[in-house]
C-alpha cells in the first residue's frame, strides 16, 4: 500500500420488420425461447430464457388478471461461427414490459411481473408464452403464444448491440403495443378495455408530491394512485410522463440490488415515456418528460437529443419547460455547483431529485472524497435514497466502509417507520398487521415488514401490488445483509459466521441465500466447503454491480445447481446493461488499461459529457488524448477530476511546474490523497528539500476514508527508508500501524528490523501472522536469525491446517524448506526438495535444493540436480 517516492530523469443477417395483424406463424406446441448467446472463452453460450404468461380472464369481467412469468436461464455452448445472439436483460425486459403495458392499458387487464416478485395468481386460466430472441446488430424476434397456436410473432428490426440506439427500439415496441400485440391479445380471449384518452388530463398533485420524494414508499404511492387515476379518468400525455419519470425513479433506486429488478423498471420508464410522445404527436412536455426519462436511467447522451428535439418543437408555442427540466440540463452535462445549489435551495418542491442527481454527478466525477462528501450532504437532504448509501459504500475504503456496510439498515428501518403507517394507497388491514411490528430494530424485522407485504399482494385490481413493494423491501434488506457480511470476511478479513447467523432468518428464503451463507467460511476456505452450500443454488440474471463480489475467491469449477460457477459469473458479466451505473463500475474495477480506455470511449454513446471517462482518456490514452487537452480544459477543466487527471498526466510526462497549479485547484475542490500524492510527488521531483513531506501531510486533515493517513504516513517512511533514514522513518511508520492494516505492520517491521530492534520486530510479525493468518512470524525468524523460530513454526503449521491447505501446496512447501534451513536441517531440506522435483519441475526449487546441497558438500545430489 506505501509508495516510495523516487526522482526521476526525464520524462449480415436476415431482414427484420414488424410484422402485420394476420401475418403470425405458427412454429409447433414446444418452444423455448432463445434470447441470447454470450461470446466467453471462444464459445457461444446460448441462454433459454422462457418466458411464460397466464391469463385469467372473463369477456364480462373487468378485472382480468394477466401475470407475466420469467423463468430460470439455462445455458447451452454453441460454435463460434454462429451469428451472436446477444444477452443484455434490457431487451428481453422491454419486449416483455410491452406485452405487460398492451394487457394493462389496452385491455385493462390488472397485471403481475414475476421479474418484480408479483405473487400468482391462484387459478392461472389459459396459458400464454413469449419468446424473446435479440440478435446482434437486427434486432428483436418475438412470438406470443397461447396453448399451442401462435397469438403473433414478427421481427422488431433495430441495430442492437454494445452500442445501440435503445429509444428507437423502444419507440418501435411502443408501437407494437397499441397495434400488433393489443389486436392478437383481443383476438386470442382478452376483451378490449382501454382508457379513455384525455388530451388535458392532469396529473393528481397527490402523485406528484410523492414522487418528488427519492424513497421506494412514495414511488409506490404515487404509482397508484396514477395508475388507478388512468383507469377510472383515462390516459392523457401529462399523467403518462408522470408515470415514465416515477418508474425512472424507481430504475435509479433499485439500480444496487442483487437481482435485475431494476432493469424491468428502466423498461417500464422508457416504454411510458415513448407512449406518452407517440400518443400525444409529440407534445413538447412528453418530450422534456423523455429526456428525464433517459438521464435517471443512465443514459444521458438520449436525454440531451431529447432536450433538443423539445427545444425545436416548442418553439412559436406557449409550451415552456417545467422547473425539472434546468436539473436534467444540469446533469447531463455534470454541472456540479448549479446541482449543489438545487439541491440546497430550500423553497425548491424538487430538492430530493436535486440531491439525487447532485450525488450521481460527484459519482461520475471518480473522486472519492467527493463522491462520499458530497453523499453525506444529499443523504440529509432526502434520507430515503437507499440507494445512495449503497454507492457511498462502493466509493468507500475499508474505514469508512464500517459507517456504510452497517447504517443501511437504520436508515431503512427509519424510512418504513415513517412513510408505511401513513400510506392510505396501503389497505388499513395491512397497515394495522404492520403497525404491530414497529419500531424496527434490526434486518429481521425490515424483513418480516416485506413478507407482510408480499402476503397482501394479491389485493388486486390495485396497480401495482403490495408484493412488489414488500419485494423491493427485501431487495433491499439483503443487499445490505450481503454488503455487510462480504465487508467483514473480505475487507477486514475477520470472521463473518457470526453476523450471518444473527441475520439467517431474514433472508433464508432469498434467491441468494446460498451466496450469502457462503461468506460465513473463512476467506480461504477450500471449495469441498462450499460445495454443500452452492450445490442447490439456481442463478438468475443478476445485477453485475452487486452480486458479482458475492462470487469474490470462489473457485470456478464449483458445481451450482445448473452450471458451474464460472459459468454463472460469465452469464451475470455478459447480461449486464450499458447505462451509465455500469460503465461508471468497469471504469473502476477494471485493471487491464486498453479495456478501462476502451470502455471511456465506448462510454459516450451513453454519457458523452461524463468527466470520469475525460480522465481515464487523459490518465490512460494520454498520447491520443494530446492533441484535444486544450479544448477538454477549456470545456471541462473546472472540474476538479479533470483538473486532477492533467495534473497526474503532466507529473508522468515530467512538467511538473505545469502540473502543480492544477493538481491545486483540483485540492481545492475534491481533496482526494491521489491528487495530495501526485503533487507530493511533483514537489519532491522539484527540490532536495523536505516539501513533499509537508504536501503528504495534508493528507491527514482529510477524512480517514480508505485508510489514506496510514496510505500518507507509509508513503513517508518508505520514501526515507529507501533513502536509508530508518530512524527519520520510524515515527511514520509508527503511525502507520496505528490502523491495524498489516501492511503497515509488515512496514514498521521491516523499518525496526533495520534499526536492529528485534522484539520489537518479531511482535509486528507475530501480531500480522495472528490476525491476517499470514506467515510473517517464520519469515522473520528465517530471514532475520532472530525470534522464536520454532514457535513461529508451530503458528504457521496451525494457520495451514485452518487454511485446510493441501501438503502440496507451493506455498506450504517453500515454508517447510526455510524452515528446516533455518533449524539445521538442510540435509532434510535437499531430501525433500529432490522428492518434490522428481513429482514436478521447478527451476526455483532446484537452484535452491542446488545452493543447500553445495553449502553442505551433498556431492551425490549436486550431480542428480545437474542431470
Amino acid at each position: 500500500m506505501q509508495t516510495i517516492l523516487s526522482r526521476s530523469h526525464g520524462a449480415g443477417s436476415r431482414r427484420a420488420q414488424l410484422a402485420q395483424p394476420g401475418t403470425n406463424r405458427h412454429l409447433g406446441a414446444s418452444v423455448l425461447c432463445r434470447a441470447n448467446v454470450i461470446f466467453s472463452r471462444g464459445l457461444l453460450y446460448l441462454a433459454w430464457i422462457g418466458i411464460a404468461a397466464w391469463a385469467s380472464h372473463s369477456a364480462a369481467s373487468a378485472n382480468q388478471v394477466f401475470e407475466l412469468t420469467c423463468p430460470q436461464v439455462q445455458l447451452e455452448n454453441l460454435p463460434v461461427d454462429q451469428h451472436p445472439l446477444i444477452p443484455r436483460v434490457i431487451y428481453r425486459e422491454l419486449a416483455r414490459q410491452a406485452v405487460l403495458i398492451a394487457a394493462r392499458e389496452e385491455c385493462g387487464c390488472t397485471t403481475r411481473d414475476a421479474a418484480l416478485y408479483e405473487p400468482h395468481v391462484e387459478e392461472p386460466g389459459e396459458r400464454h408464452e413469449i419468446q424473446v430472441g435479440a440478435r446482434h446488430g437486427v434486432g428483436l424476434h418475438v412470438v406470443l403464444r397461447k396453448r399451442d397456436s401462435v397469438v403473433w410473432e414478427g421481427d422488431v428490426e433495430e441495430a442492437i448491440g454494445p452500442i445501440f440506439d435503445v429509444r428507437g427500439l423502444a419507440a418501435k415496441l411502443t408501437t407494437l403495443v397499441t397495434q400488433d400485440l393489443a389486436v392478437a391479445l383481443i383476438e386470442h380471449g382478452l376483451s378490449k378495455d382501454a382508457a379513455e384518452w384525455d388530451e388535458n388530463g392532469e396529473a393528481p398533485e397527490s402523485a406528484e408530491i410523492l414522487a418528488r420524494e427519492m424513497n421506494g414508499v412514495s414511488q409506490f404511492r404515487a404509482l397508484r394512485i396514477l395508475h388507478q387515476t388512468m383507469r377510472s379518468s383515462g390516459e392523457s400525455p401529462e399523467r403518462l410522463a408522470a408515470l415514465g419519470r416515477i418508474y425512472s425513479h424507481l430504475a435509479c433506486l433499485n439500480a444496487s440490488t442483487l437481482d435485475s429488478r431494476g432493469v424491468a423498471y428502466r423498461a417500464r420508464a422508457m416504454l411510458y415515456a415513448e407512449r406518452a410522445v407517440q400518443r400525444s404527436q409529440m407534445k413538447p412536455l412528453t418530450l422534456w418528460s423523455r429526456a428525464y426519462v433517459y438521464a435517471m436511467i443512465g443514459l444521458p447522451t438520449i436525454a440531451l437529443q431529447d432536450l433538443d428535439e423539445a427545444a425545436r418543437v416548442s418553439q412559436g408555442t406557449d409550451a415552456s419547460p417545467p422547473d425539472w427540466v434546468s436539473l436534467i440540463d444540469d446533469y447531463c452535462h455534470y454541472r456540479y455547483p448549479d446541482l449543489e445549489s438545487a439541491a440546497k435551495a430550500a423553497d425548491s418542491p424538487h430538492s430530493q431529485i436535486a440531491a439525487v442527481l447532485w450525488f450521481r454527478s460527484a459519482l461520475n466525477s471518480g473522486s472519492q472524497s467527493l463522491t462520499l462528501e458530497t453523499g453525506k450532504q444529499a443523504l440529509a437532504i432526502a434520507p430515503g435514497c437507499l440507494w445512495m448509501i449503497d454507492a457511498m459504500h462502493d466509493a468507500a475504503g475499508v474505514a469508512y466502509g464500517h459507517a456504510t456496510s452497517s447504517l443501511p439498515p437504520a436508515y431503512h428501518a427509519h424510512l418504513l417507520g415513517t412513510e408505511l403507517l401513513d400510506a392510505d394507497e396501503i389497505p388499513q388491514a395491512v397497515r394495522s398487521d404492520l403497525a404491530r411490528q414497529f419500531p424496527l430494530r434490526d434486518s429481521r424485522q425490515i424483513a418480516e415488514v416485506g413478507r407482510t407485504l408480499s402476503r397482501a399482494g394479491d389485493d388486486a385490481p390495485s396497480e401495482p401490488s403490495l408484493a412488489m413493494l414488500g419485494q423491493d423491501i427485501l431487495a433491499q434488506n439483503t443487499l445490505h445483509i450481503a454488503r455487510r457480511g462480504h465487508f467483514i470476511r473480505n475487507d477486514l478479513g475477520a470472521d463473518a459466521s457470526g453476523y450471518i447467523a444473527s441475520v439467517e432468518e431474514a433472508f433464508k428464503d432469498d434467491a441468494w441465500a446460498p451466496l450469502i451463507r457462503a461468506l460465513a467460511l473463512p476467506r480461504q476456505s477450500p471449495a469441498t466447503q462450499y460445495a454443500p452450500i452452492l450445490k442447490d443454488f439456481s442463478v438468475r440474471e443478476g445485477n453485475y454491480l452487486s452480486s458479482q463480489s458475492l462470487f469474490d475467491g470462489l473457485s470456478r469449477e464449483l458445481k451450482l445447481k445448473d452450471m458451474q460457477l464460472g459459468e454463472a459469473r460469465d452469464l451475470i458479466y455478459h447480461a449486464m446493461g450499458g447505462t451509465e451505473f455500469e460503465y461508471l463500475y468497469k471504469l473502476r474495477s477494471q485493471n487491464i488499461k486498453k479495456w478501462r480506455v476502451q470502455y471511456a470511449k465506448w462510454m459516450a454513446d451513453c454519457s458523452v459529457h461524463c468527466p470520469m471517462r475525460f480522465a481515464v482518456l487523459i490518465r490512460e490514452d494520454f498520447a491520443e488524448s494530446a492533441p484535444r487537452l486544450d479544448e477538454w480544459q477549456r470545456e471541462y477543466g473546472t472540474h476538479p477530476c479533470i483538473a486532477a487527471a492533467l495534473g497526474e498526466a503532466y507529473v508522468k510526462q515530467g512538467e511538473y511546474e505545469r502540473a502543480i497549479p492544477l493538481l491545486e485547484r483540483s485540492l481545492a475542490a475534491a481533496s482526494d490523497y491521489r491528487t495530495i500524492q501526485y503533487l507530493a510527488d511533483a514537489r519532491f521531483q522539484l527540490t532536495d528539500g523536505e516539501s513533499w513531506i509537508t504536501t503528504l501531510q495534508r493528507a491527514f486533515d482529510l477524512e480517514d476514508y480508505s485508510l489514506s493517513h496510514a496510505t500518507a504516513a507509509a508513503t513517508i517512511a518508505a520514501t526515507l527508508m529507501h533513502d536509508g533514514r530508518f530512524t527519520d522513518a520510524l515515527p511514520w511508520a509508527e503511525k502507520a500501524s496505528e490502523s491495524g492494516a498489516g501492511w503497515a505492520w509488515d512496514l514498521e517491521m521491516r523499518c525496526r528490523t533495520a534499526l536492529g530492534q528485534y522484539d520489537e520486530a518479531e511482535s509486528l510479525a507475530r501480531q500480522n501472522s495472528e490476525r491476517y493468518g499470514t506467515t510473517d512470524w517464520l519469515y522473520f525468524c528465517v530471514r532475520t536469525g532472530h525470534g522464536d523460530l520454532e514457535q513461529a513454526w508451530k503458528a504457521t503449521q496451525q494457520i495451514y491446517r485452518q487454511q485446510r491447505k493441501d501438503p502440496n501446496d507451493t506455498n506450504v512447501q517453500f515454508a517447510t524448506a526455510f524452515y528446516q534451513i533455518a533449524s539445521g536441517q538442510k540435509q532434510a531440506c535437499v531430501a525433500s526438495l529432490k522428492e518434490q522435483l522428481e513429482r514436478q519441475a521447478s527451476p526455483v526449487k532446484a537452484f535452491m535444493a542446488y545452493t543447500i546441497a553445495g553449502e553442505i558438500d551433498d556431492r551425490e545430489s549436486r550431480l542428480w540436480l545437474e542431470q
